[in-house]
């Protein structure tokens, strides 16, 4: 089931990026998209392990395009509401399929129903967030100096420091 709504998040993610790119008018990234995902979809009916993966990397590559390369391309932009829930889409589904994947090889079959709600509850979260200062990102211009941005920028590498190592701490007891 969750794999099966994992597969869904992705195939959403994806109509909406080819959207974005049709609305565009740059149909060669949706034909490749399109083409790569029917490839993907018949891969995922064979069971292969790796179609999350790979979908979730294109869905990536795609927006990287459609954010710096797709805005010179065109006479219209892209629609970057589109763009980002593609985004949040693709790893709504990539983090799905990577928690029934370890679901499948843990060793009890019969999971506290409170480890899915949990794990969904952080999943919905962590989409919130990203979308949250994503919308803020875009829409609020903010000009700081170079020392403050060299302020932010340690201060963004040793916060993800700390989460790295508190992730690393908590890696046996979560799971």
């Amino acid at each position: 089931m969750i794999r099966i709504l994992a597969f869904i998040f992705s195939l959403v993610s994806a109509a909406l990026l080819v959207l974005a790119f049709v609305l565009a008018d740059l149909l060669w990234p949706a034909v490749l998209l399109g083409l790569f995902f029917a490839y993907l979809t018949y891969s995922f009916l064979r069971l292969a392990s790796w179609v999350n993966t790979a979908g979730f990397v294109a869905i990536f590559v795609f927006v990287g395009f459609g954010i710096l390369g797709g805005y010179q391309s065109s006479d219209q932009t892209i629609n970057f509401y589109l763009l980002l829930f593609s985004v949040l889409f693709s790893l709504a589904g990539w983090d799905l399929a990577d928690f029934d994947a370890r679901l499948r090889s843990s060793d009890s079959v019969d999971l506290p129903h409170s480890i899915r709600v949990r794990h969904y509850v952080r999943l919905g979260l962590a989409l919130l967030t990203g979308l949250i200062l994503a919308l803020l990102a875009y829409h609020w211009k903010l000009s700081l100096q170079f020392g403050w941005l060299t302020i932010l920028a340690l201060l963004g590498a040793i916060g993800l420091g700390f989460m790295i190592y508190m992730l690393l701490n908590n890696q046996g007891q979560d799971s």
